[in-house]
């Protein structure tokens, strides 16, 4: 038996929206649109101190058009961005193979009932928020921050950037992955290869962090889903107690 130890760092993310997801082209008439917006978002009000603090935290940029151009099936749409980085530490040793233990005479020829135990402590894992808000640009004026609209889709920036949602990621990941178990096959026992240990090691210690990953995006996704359902997608306004149903992380 023995034990090695490799650090690594690594970047990934995921953008996800509801209605229409698909990511601004570089056409001329979506560099014309950004021109427009940004300049549209020059002429708002200054927003409440809470709507300002979330355009801060959440890094919301508006995205204004034209209904008479763009005929979307819902009039606004918020898309959140994650990003995440981290580092991550990764221990393995050779064990029996839990599975093949308790599968006994259903065991493949090709395994080997050897296993890679991988232990993986994660370091300086930062999560990065940003969001597209895309309206109507009819809804610009001094009332932009007190219409409906424009209220609900700042209630989908309520829940993508909550400021515990880092501290919900560095949770899973130290929760679901703090051991991640990697059968070997005949060949792979008995190569003996300590770097091809460390590459398996490796590959399994990323598939795992991703789908930790997978899964807190859900979260939000299933909270935006929820949010639109309550309310008609902005039509009814939000109850208080279904709020902070909705931000209970």
């Amino acid at each position: 038996m023995w034990l090695i130890v490799f650090t690594w760092l690594h970047a990934d993310g995921c953008s996800v929206g509801l209605a229409d997801n698909t990511a601004v082209s570089e056409s001329e008439a979506s560099k014309a649109r950004l021109k427009a917006s940004e300049s549209l978002t020059a002429r708002l009000p200054a927003p409440p101190e809470a709507i300002a603090k979330l355009i801060a935290d959440g890094a919301v940029i508006f995205d204004f058009y034209d209904e008479k151009q763009n005929g979307y099936a819902f009039a606004g749409e918020t898309t959140f961005d994650f990003r995440y980085e981290y580092r991550c530490q990764t221990r393995y040793r050779m064990i029996n193979d839990p599975e093949s233990q308790s599968a006994g005479d259903r065991l493949s020829e090709d395994a080997s009932g050897r296993a890679l135990e991988v232990t993986l402590d994660y370091e300086d894992v930062a999560l990065k928020i940003s969001h597209r808000m895309r309206l109507p640009s009819r809804l610009v004026d001094e009332r932009f921050f007190d219409q409906q609209l424009v209220k609900h889709e700042f209630d989908h920036v309520a829940i993508s950037a909550d400021p515990r949602l880092p501290t919900l990621l560095v949770k899973m990941l130290s929760d679901r992955n703090s051991k991640v178990i990697v059968p070997l096959s005949r060949a792979e026992n008995e190569s003996r290869d300590r770097s091809m240990y460390a590459n398996i090691s490796r590959n399994a210690a990323s598939q795992a962090t991703s789908k930790v990953f997978e899964d807190f995006v859900s979260l939000v996704r299933i909270r935006y889903k929820e949010l639109d359902q309550v309310t008609r997608h902005g039509i009814v306004p939000l109850a208080a107690e279904t709020r902070l149903r909705l931000l209970a992380y």
